[in-house]
């Protein structure tokens, strides 16, 4: 299958435009043409909506995975990725790493400001 456009059929444009023509014989071709335009751009608009929500519903089933406790291996076939990037970034996100590491910069940087107050001179 290639990805070029189909290919219309002058006998095809031609069956159209008679169509076009019995469907609303009142109304010029052109407004017909921006019509569907209008309405090809609001499915075409609304196809993107979908397929941004599949791939919120996907990232969110791999979080679930990751977070079940699932190795890098079972997560990169899950996910269809030949590459442990993506796997990694979800076993590291689900697992709390980057919240123990927060925290553990939190308690460092308390520590520190604690260490320092305690030696300055009082007033």
């Amino acid at each position: 299958m290639t990805d070029q456009p189909a290919r219309v059929t002058p006998a095809e444009i031609s069956a159209l435009l008679d169509h076009a023509r019995q469907l609303a014989p009142d109304t010029p071709l052109d407004e017909q043409i921006a019509y569907h335009q209008r309405k090809a751009s609001l499915l075409s608009r609304v196809a993107a909506d979908l397929d941004t929500a599949e791939a919120h519903v996907v990232a969110a089933g791999n979080a679930f995975a990751a977070a079940s406790g699932a190795g890098i291996k079972d997560l990169m076939a899950r996910m269809g990725h030949d590459s442990e990037r993506a796997a990694i970034i979800y076993l590291h996100e689900m697992r709390g790493a980057d919240r123990a590491i927060t925290r553990a910069i939190d308690a460092h940087v308390d520590a520190e400001r604690e260490r320092h107050d305690d030696d300055r001179p009082a007033r």
